[in-house]
């Protein structure tokens, strides 16, 4: 069993009120969630408005954070964008795990080619990083980094990029 061990800090009664929902829950496997957005069932609310920003920096998809620091109109959020931020929360973990729930303990994100994914906060660190991972992504030079238990993901990874 599994415990969310970090709580984020939270923006609003109402953001406070959704992560209570499963603060002490225990989970089997991972949990991933992106509450920015999230409702309730009985919210009037439908949708994104535009303008907003969805989704956690490091995994956002290179168009959004383009659109994050230089809004266009009638810019649309697709499924597309939703698949490449999975793809950057596998190239993470394949980083960062040496297996199954086993963080490696002799390197931090901070320590790798995720740098600058972890430490963009500025508009213009974002605008580095939408740079950044269009190169890395392009060169393949993230599949240089995975960890050994996690070198056969490589192909599935690189073949899941290639869809979108």
């Amino acid at each position: 069993m599994y415990v969310c061990p970090t709580r984020w800090p939270a923006l609003s009664d109402v953001h406070r009120m959704r992560e209570d929902i499963i603060a002490d829950k225990k989970f089997q496997c991972g949990l991933l969630i992106n509450f920015d957005y999230a409702t309730m069932l009985n919210s009037k609310k439908q949708g994104v408005s535009s303008g907003d920003r969805t989704g956690t920096i490091p995994f956002m998809a290179i168009d959004l954070l383009q659109e994050f620091t230089k809004p266009s109109a009638g810019f649309i959020h697709t499924f597309s964008h939703n698949l490449e931020s999975l793809i950057y929360v596998l190239i993470w973990v394949c980083m960062l795990y040496q297996a199954p729930n086993e963080i490696c303990c002799h390197k931090t994100a901070e320590q790798t080619c995720l740098k600058q994914w972890a430490s963009a906060k500025t508009m213009s660190d974002i605008e580095a990083l939408h740079d950044q991972k269009l190169g890395q992504l392009l060169s393949k030079t993230v599949f240089d980094h995975f960890t050994p238990y996690f070198e056969p993901m490589k192909p599935f990874v690189a073949q899941l990029y290639k869809l979108i």
